[in-house]
């Protein structure tokens, strides 16, 4: 296997919380009832979700992954890193394209956006992450 090869991962997300203990809690309380851990399909199945998590584990990689299996299912999705949203949106699609866009804009169809890199649009302008989305909303 090369470097460059996809290993699917069986990951799961938790929610945020702002301290430890409320983060302890929702573990105890998830494992006592039985709740399954968040995995991909329920993210993708909300309307709106936010990754955090710290750099180098991947996310570029699987939110591009996923977009692509989309895609190949003939599904509306599309990738975008934040930071190349204000320049020029149809050039910063990564996975989907304009021609795609275009389409799923004149049909009634959900779409998947997968909008990756939020550090460094904050690095380079503290107002950029504000435009990108702005950006990303008109269209």
């Amino acid at each position: 296997m090369t470097i460059r090869e996809h290993v699917p991962l069986d990951r799961t997300f938790s929610p945020f919380h702002l301290k430890d203990k409320d983060a302890d809690d929702h573990e105890i309380i998830a494992l006592v009832k039985g709740r399954k851990p968040i995995n991909w399909a329920g993210i993708e199945n909300s309307h709106r979700a936010v990754i955090l998590a710290g750099g180098g584990i991947g996310k570029t990689h699987e939110m591009k992954r996923r977009a692509k299996e989309k895609r190949e299912a003939g599904r509306p999705a599309f990738f975008v890193r934040i930071e190349d949203i204000v320049v020029d949106f149809e050039l910063s699609l990564e996975v989907g394209d304009d021609e795609a866009f275009g389409t799923w804009l004149s049909a009634s169809d959900e779409a998947w956006f997968y909008l990756d890199s939020i550090d460094e649009a904050r690095l380079n302008n503290p107002r950029m992450f504000d435009k990108a989305i702005r950006s990303f909303a008109k269209k």
